[in-house]
């Protein structure tokens, strides 16, 4: 019974307790569950003839209670956090494997539904084009008497379906993994799929990440997967402080890149020549200038935690991290000076 509601979404129904009938939407059922004094899950529960709020289905049957969705849902199927990843990464991926729209590989003349489907639209469009309720700009003309009509055209032919050409879903995954992914799916394999819904395999670039991804070939050709899920995270504020350190920095080596990712953490920067991290840390959101005993704001304790982590785990993984405060950074007379002694301190 998890997560899936014996009374249909969007069906009316004979309430259990008085036989009245009421549904489909949810705002007229909760008014109706009061009239009996009851809450919408309690409600849910008498309408499906349970006698319990379900529990969670995880793996190590904890049969702790699961939370409240909706109505059209139900109740959760796990309690918060015990939902088992790797079944979720099955699920996804037989999704993707698997090709089980009703539609597929039917047509009007094979099937019904399909056949009826398309009398329904037809007579639909037919009346509103008939009687003036439905004007679509390009009804009557063509490419021939119309511009924009001809403009169109000539963008459409263009562009190539990825899907309908290899050559092309060839190409437009070596230009999109060249620089930031490794793909790890033979070439030869991949020519040989000609389902856009095909796996394959991609491995991250950036040496402090360097994650392996699966994915489809079409949304490895979807401008919102050209970057790596795990290592790749939203802009975020910049400090004036932080932008003069990276000017600074700048002028003393050549390349210097400017906020990367490392084990999920954002660095502020990074020097590959000498190989040293910077972050630059503000002493009063950092908790660095006061006891941590004396620290009420939850969003510092968070950063002070997040901080040691961050040093432990670049000490025990041989890399070097320099850790600059805003009162440290405004006080140093000389900042190249400071720079070149805090990473001699390395």
């Amino acid at each position: 019974m998890h997560g899936q509601n014996m009374v249909k979404r969007h069906e009316q129904f004979n309430c259990p307790l008085c036989d009245k009938l009421i549904g489909p939407w949810s705002r007229g059922i909760t008014f109706h569950a009061k009239d009996h004094g009851l809450t919408l899950p309690e409600f849910w529960l008498t309408v499906n003839r349970l006698e319990s709020q379900p529990t969670c289905q995880c793996s190590d049957n904890c049969k702790k209670l699961t939370s409240w969705h909706s109505w059209s849902r139900g109740f959760l199927s796990h309690a918060t956090g015990h939902y088992d990843v790797n079944k979720k990464k099955e699920i996804t991926r037989e999704r993707l494997l698997s090709d089980k729209h009703w539609s597929r590989g039917k047509t009007k003349d094979t099937d019904d539904r399909l056949r009826l489907l398309g009398q329904k639209m037809s007579v639909t469009l037919k009346k509103k084009f008939s009687d003036e309720s439905f004007k679509h700009w390009s009804k009557g003309k063509t490419k021939e008497t119309h511009p924009s009509l001809a403009s169109i055209s000539k963008k459409m032919m263009g562009r190539q379906c990825h899907f309908n050409s290899i050559d092309v879903v060839m190409k437009a995954i070596l230009d999109k993994t060249s620089d930031k992914f490794t793909l790890l799916t033979p070439v030869d394999e991949i020519e040989n799929r000609q389902n856009n819904k095909a796996l394959i395999d991609i491995k991250c670039n950036n040496f402090a990440c360097e994650k392996i991804t699966t994915l489809t070939i079409y949304n490895l050709t979807r401008k919102q997967r050209q970057r790596c899920r795990h290592c790749n995270v939203p802009k975020r504020w910049i400090s004036n402080g932080e932008r003069e350190l990276v000017s600074v920095l700048r002028s003393m080596y050549k390349t210097v890149e400017h906020t990367v990712y490392v084990n999920g953490w954002s660095i502020d920067v990074y020097v590959p020549y000498v190989s040293v991290y910077f972050q630059f840390d503000g002493v009063y959101w950092h908790g660095l200038d006061r006891p941590v005993s004396e620290i009420t704001n939850k969003k510092i304790l968070k950063k002070v935690e997040r901080d040691r982590r961050q040093v432990e785990w670049f000490s025990e993984n041989s890399l070097n991290l320099v850790r600059i405060t805003d009162v440290e950074w405004e006080n140093a007379a000389d900042k190249v000076t400071f720079l070149l002694e805090r990473m001699k301190s390395k």
